[in-house]
């Protein structure tokens, strides 16, 4: 008898305490101490939704500034001065001067032509193509092997550089017969910076070198 009225009150306080539990007017319910415990109420989070993620935001790039293009400028032109007509040289006729050496077998090609003795009686010729026959003058050396050649009365300053002097024929009763092309001997050497005289313009050319039989031999 005492087990069914325990076992009935147990259920009725089971009701009781579920019924209170999920009746949102029965608020003090919570607070009834059940077993010496006092109960606390449950806390309802609500999570919210993260906020949606948006792209930096960057402010547009402008381009650089272009400065503005400004005409070159240009520096006035000055008028030419004027000096009075322009003055020719004066047409001359031409001569030409030079020496011929006899070479020495031990010649190295410097410019120290001490030791070299002059060469008389050499033939040497100057050869113009200022017209369509080629005018030729020749001279021969002297004891001192200097030569002087007056080029012939149409040839003048001005057509100079058409000339050329070559060695024309050796001495006959010397061992120098072989004719060299030191200074254009043999293909020829023009005429170059004349010194201006009073009646012509003279050229030099040379110094130009024959040489004995014995130094072209090996």
């Amino acid at each position: 008898m005492e087990k069914a009225f325990f076992l009935l009150l147990h259920l009725s306080l089971s009701f009781l305490f579920v019924s209170c539990f999920d009746s949102p007017a029965c608020v003090s319910c919570y607070d009834r101490p059940i077993g010496g415990l006092r109960r606390q109420p449950e806390v309802r989070t609500t999570t919210k939704p993260p906020p949606p993620v948006k792209p930096p935001t960057q402010p547009p790039v402008k381009p650089p500034p272009r400065s503005p293009l400004m005409p070159p400028t240009r520096l006035p032109v000055k008028p030419p001065i004027y000096r009075g007509p322009l003055r020719l040289p004066t047409r001359k006729p031409i001569a030409v001067q030079g020496i011929v050496f006899c070479k020495r077998c031990n010649y190295t090609g410097d410019k120290a032509l001490p030791g070299h003795p002059p060469l008389a009686g050499v033939s040497v010729v100057l050869k113009c193509n200022n017209t369509k026959v080629t005018m030729r003058q020749t001279a021969k050396t002297d004891k001192n092997g200097l030569f002087l050649l007056q080029a012939p009365g149409k040839i003048t300053n001005y057509g100079a550089q058409k000339c050329r002097v070559y060695l024309a024929s050796p001495p006959s009763k010397s061992p120098c017969k072989t004719p060299t092309d030191i200074n254009n001997g043999v293909s020829g050497d023009v005429l170059l910076r004349p010194q201006e005289r009073a009646r012509h313009s003279l050229y030099t050319v040379g110094p130009f070198f024959y040489e004995p039989p014995k130094c072209t031999k090996p």
